[in-house]
């Protein structure tokens, strides 16, 4: 399974210019870039604990037009020390958004928040630091009070990380035993793009020091209820979101497109919580919405 996703890491991958980028607080994050030099920027902001191939097809659909920025949040293919060094909390993954986009230039940009991803993009445009044109929010998970329904995630990851978060390896090592057991879902009749959803949706779970990390991203990544900055949000978002999402609930996405000042929901019956990563359909939609800000 893991050979699967770092061959596919690879191919997807080739064609971006990679670098490292120091942080405010000197964590260093690799920064996946493709597109032309000089052509609008769009910022993608991936999921905590996910690869760089969950973003890599949007990436490479929007690269023949626009600059086309991303990068694996911190903790995602980081050893425990490394991501032990310095603090990390909510605040330390909208500072490196903030930081990613003053690497690329700053100004305005195209921004793109997916999953987790979603509530980065909201604190830093709410708070005036990253001007969006557009902001789009794929499959959000999104914290708010009134209509939000707890998620999959929150239901059934979160207790699970913050127990090995605080120190519990017995509980990660029981957790990659019941993984490895599990029957392969994969066959020869799989497509790529089910090898691939497989294979991202298991990326913690390649090693106990990787579960470890993971564990310790989504304990440090407690996002707090955002509804008192969805008002400062004054720019229209696009969201979209699958209604048979199994990680995020569909309810808790339209409360959300209620509450913010101008929002719009594109809701798709399939797809998935990972469609951002096989729907050609949703790439196009993107794209589109990207065009329009800039007049094509």
């Amino acid at each position: 399974m893991f050979e699967t996703l770092d061959r596919l890491s690879r191919e997807s991958c080739r064609d971006f210019k990679y670098a490292d980028v120091r942080m405010r607080d000197g964590t260093s994050l690799g920064i996946y870039e493709s597109g032309p030099q000089g052509a609008p920027a769009v910022v993608i902001v991936n999921p905590i604990g996910a690869p760089i191939l969950v973003a890599a097809r949007l990436m490479q659909s929007l690269a023949d037009t626009y600059r086309v920025i991303c990068w694996e949040q911190r903790g995602c293919n980081s050893d425990l020390e490394t991501f032990a060094r310095n603090p990390h909390d909510f605040a330390a993954f909208v500072h490196d958004l903030v930081d990613v986009v003053e690497h690329m230039g700053g100004g305005p940009c195209g921004l793109v928040g997916i999953c987790s991803g979603a509530s980065v993009a909201i604190r830093a445009v709410a708070r005036g630091w990253v001007r969006a044109a557009p902001l789009i929010l794929v499959s959000p998970l999104v914290r708010f009070t009134r209509g939000y329904v707890p998620s999959l995630f929150d239901r059934a990851v979160v207790p699970y990380m913050q127990m090995i978060g605080s120190g519990n390896r017995a509980l990660a090592k029981d957790l990659l035993a019941l993984d490895a057991a599990k029957p392969a879902e994969q066959n020869e009749h799989s497509t790529a793009d089910e090898l691939l959803m497989e294979a991202a949706g298991r990326w913690s779970m390649r090693s106990l020091e990787s579960l470890l990390v993971y564990a310790r991203a989504v304990q440090a990544f407690s996002v707090p209820r955002l509804e008192t900055e969805f008002g400062q949000i004054v720019q229209r978002a696009s969201v979209f979101s699958a209604a048979d999402d199994s990680m995020v609930s569909i309810q808790s996405v339209r409360s959300l497109v209620q509450q913010l000042p101008q929002a719009d929901l594109t809701e798709y019956p399939k797809g998935g919580h990972l469609m951002v990563s096989t729907s050609k359909q949703l790439h196009s939609a993107i794209h589109g919405c990207v065009d329009a800000a800039h007049g094509t």
